[in-house]
């Protein structure tokens, strides 16, 4: 009986580790300016909408958050850019990937970084 049970413990652990591997935390960044002309391309309440459901699709263990980004031009004028980030827990790169590709075809203009935690 014991033997079944520490078999039953080891099969129950194993599963749970081997389900866990290959899969990371991220973090995806996009701004709401066009990476050309620096101009903002939609509001941050269409982003949200926009990159809420693409995140839908892929996890349901991710968190979002919004910040502003300010550098100073070459002409020393001030530039505040909007920044939408998700932090993605346990995904594989694979379908991170594809996540960031479905978010380069939503957000075509904007400039889209990913980075492994």
């Amino acid at each position: 009986m014991k033997k079944k049970a520490l078999s039953l413990i080891i099969a129950c652990y194993c599963a749970v580790f081997l389900s866990a591997c290959g899969k990371n935390d991220y973090t995806l960044y996009f701004s709401l300016s066009n990476k050309n002309t620096g101009e903002q391309i939609m509001s941050l309440e269409d982003a949200l909408v926009i990159g809420n459901e693409i995140c839908k699709k892929y996890t349901s263990n991710h968190t979002q958050s919004s910040h502003f980004s300010d550098q100073t031009n070459d002409d020393g004028s001030l530039k505040c850019d909007q920044i939408v980030n998700y932090e993605i827990h346990d995904m594989s790169r694979e379908d991170m990937d594809t996540l960031k590709a479905e978010f380069e075809k939503a957000f075509p203009e904007t400039n889209i970084s990913i980075y492994e935690n």
